[in-house]
């Protein structure tokens, strides 16, 4: 099904790392109880992961953790790396996608915490041929200019890629504006029946690598 392939374009949060984790145990550290903070992390998901809405929720309930919601949203975006688990798995798939020949490029939304995210996850930076960090570029996914500059850069077309992460807006929706195969990390949840279907679907990365490598044979 990809005999053409030739790199891989990749997200972050919830893809190679998992933020979701990661926010729990900030929430934790904050003294957050188990129920309210489910109900703040669906929040949070249904606000595309920006952390406004969970934080104007989080600022009614503790008041005392900033001034306002604003400052709040920056506190726990600038602690979130602190609390990233390192999974060996994702370092390991990223080694076989490179070593089968694959280029890879992370694109990812987000500011300064993100190269910060990828260090406390012990993901070596050299892992990819591009850093599309949208806090450092003038376009954030699902822009199409944030596809069209990475193919650009790669010099390949879209055929020749694949984009692998688990936002069916960001990363599915925008890499399909530029007719580039997708792959969506699932986490167990439903396609959304108003989109297009992705190519391909896999619980999680390390399993998106082997069906990669697995379709590349």
């Amino acid at each position: 099904m990809l005999p053409a392939l030739r790199a891989v374009l990749l997200d972050l949060d919830g893809t190679l790392i998992d933020r979701d984790a990661a926010l729990r145990a900030c929430l934790r550290h904050h003294g957050v109880p188990g129920e309210a903070l489910e109900q703040l992390l669906d929040l949070d998901g249904t606000d595309n992961n920006s952390l406004a809405a969970l934080s104007r929720e989080l600022h009614q309930r503790r008041a005392r953790l900033a001034p306002d919601p604003e400052s709040l949203a920056k506190q726990l975006r600038e602690q979130l790396p602190r609390f990233v688990t390192p999974n060996p798995a994702i370092s390991a798939s990223l080694m076989r996608l490179t070593q089968a020949g694959l280029r890879l490029a992370l694109i990812s939304n987000g500011g300064p915490t993100q190269r910060l995210k990828l260090a406390a996850a012990r993901i070596d930076p050299a892992h990819f041929e591009i850093i599309h960090i949208s806090g450092e570029q003038a376009h954030a996914k699902p822009d199409r200019a944030v596809f069209k500059s990475t193919l650009s850069a790669l010099d390949l077309p879209a055929s020749a890629t694949l984009m692998i992460g688990d936002s069916a807006n960001d990363d599915i929706l925008g890499a399909q504006t530029l007719d580039i195969p997708t792959l969506w990390i699932s986490h167990n949840r439903r396609y959304p029946a108003n989109r297009v279907a992705p190519t391909l679907i896999a619980p999680d990365f390390p399993s998106a690598a082997a069906i990669v490598l697995a379709k590349l044979a």
